[in-house]
């Protein structure tokens, strides 16, 4: 029997509040403030990849037992799979960085929504090439308690090393890549000192606390999956977080300009979403 495709479209929004209710009921997640077209589409990708023809097979496969719950639930948020992700980017940062963390004797560094690590570990990587890895301090946190630890363990398949090695290089790294991420039996480990330097910790970006204040914080392509309001909200902490002068990182497709507050802030790089706050 040939296995049926299904689409964004064949989903409701009725499917989609049905889903992230069930999620929250039984696992106390909150999705609520994710945007439905984010939602959406991962939901299509995950009936397709489990071969389920509908939400309700879907909340009996992520119910039956943990392991499909973990499984789902991996899957259902957003996360990094790919080491230095833009590099255009990542060389722009790293032409930066030393300029506005020279005259600090420690940097604190926030990666919010760290999914499993990726993100985390390429900001360590990129930072340990320079003058500002010795005195900074990297806190890492997400709300999903499955992908914190898998953040923690730094062990990943490593079936796209070459297109990460490729990436590193365009981001202009000059390490030994193989000693920060060494390979093994088609597993990427992350170097033991490397994990070391990050802090893991579960926190949710929506939380009324905050995890202290910060001269960075990198907030990349994570924005745009939610709601206005929410995005409101998140910026508005985000901008608290930071110390005067601090930095903050968007993605490519997300801006701070048209949100309440952008006036307390000034782009550093021109086309990048590298954001200095001005007091």
């Amino acid at each position: 029997m040939d296995k049926r495709i299904i689409t964004c479209d064949y989903i409701t929004n009725d499917d989609i509040i049905l889903f992230i209710k069930f999620l929250e009921e039984r696992f106390n997640y909150n999705f609520h403030i994710y945007s439905k077209a984010t939602l959406k589409l991962r939901l299509r990708i995950i009936l397709n990849k489990y071969n389920l023809k509908n939400i309700d097979e879907l909340i009996s496969f992520t119910g039956k037992n943990k392991i499909n719950a973990e499984r789902i639930i991996y899957d259902f948020t957003v996360t990094y799979r790919e080491f230095f992700r833009d590099p255009v980017f990542l060389r722009q940062f790293r032409k930066r960085v030393d300029i506005f963390t020279k005259p600090l004797q420690e940097i604190r560094i926030w990666i919010p929504e760290c999914g499993n690590g990726i993100e985390a570990y390429t900001f360590a990587i990129i930072l340990h090439e320079t003058e500002a890895y010795r005195n900074s301090a990297i806190i890492a946190t997400d709300s999903n308690d499955v992908l914190i630890e898998k953040a923690k363990a730094g062990i990943y398949p490593s079936f796209k090393w070459k297109k990460d090695y490729q990436n590193y290089e365009d981001s202009g790294g000059k390490l030994e890549l193989s000693e920060l991420l060494p390979v093994k039996n088609d597993i990427i480990e992350v170097n033991r000192k490397l994990r070391e330097k990050i802090s893991f910790s579960k926190h949710s970006i929506l939380s009324e606390n905050i995890p202290g204040q910060f001269n960075l914080i990198f907030f990349r392509n994570s924005l745009i999956y939610f709601e206005y309001p929410a995005q409101i909200s998140i910026l508005q902490k985000l901008s608290k977080c930071l110390f005067s002068k601090g930095v903050l990182c968007l993605g490519e497709k997300e801006t701070f300009h048209s949100f309440p507050g952008s006036e307390n802030f000034k782009s550093l790089v021109k086309n990048e979403r590298i954001y200095q706050k001005l007091r």
